[in-house]
């Protein structure tokens, strides 16, 4: 009986564990951006994951906070461009070493696209419409 109480504990406790093999040594707990996070990590790598209950929360406050989280616990530098993962863990490539400043990836180019659409109205007996588009 004691063996089946202790196997559901024993998964419990590793929720915010790393993968054995991961080679994430440290861990710190970190409260950031309204958030709880444990922190492990080693010296070029970080994994943040979420101890804080919340119904759907936005990934991009998630990630916000997870990276402070991160500085916060870590004192080193992440690299914004390595950042992934979802609401409850997210990784990211981190630098440690004395001096390091946060990597910020370059703005990516998008083309700048003007569209106005003109919707010819439904013909109910054919069940057909026409839209036509013109983009510069």
């Amino acid at each position: 009986m004691k063996a089946v109480t202790l196997i559901p504990l024993a998964a419990l406790a590793a929720c915010a564990s790393p993968h054995p093999l991961s080679g994430l040594r440290d861990q710190v707990t970190v409260d950031a951006g309204g958030y709880s996070f444990a922190i492990n990590y080693s010296q070029d790598r970080a994994e943040a994951t979420r101890l804080t209950r919340a119904w759907r929360p936005d990934y991009a406050d998630v990630q916000a906070a997870a990276v402070a989280a991160v500085i916060k616990g870590t004192g080193c530098a992440p690299d914004l461009g390595s950042v992934s993962g979802d609401v409850a863990l997210l990784r990211m490539k981190i630098d440690c070493t004395e001096g390091a400043e946060m990597k910020v990836p370059p703005p990516r180019d998008r083309p700048k696209t003007s569209c106005v659409g003109n919707l010819i109205p439904f013909d109910l007996s054919t069940g057909v419409f026409d839209l036509a588009i013109d983009c510069d």
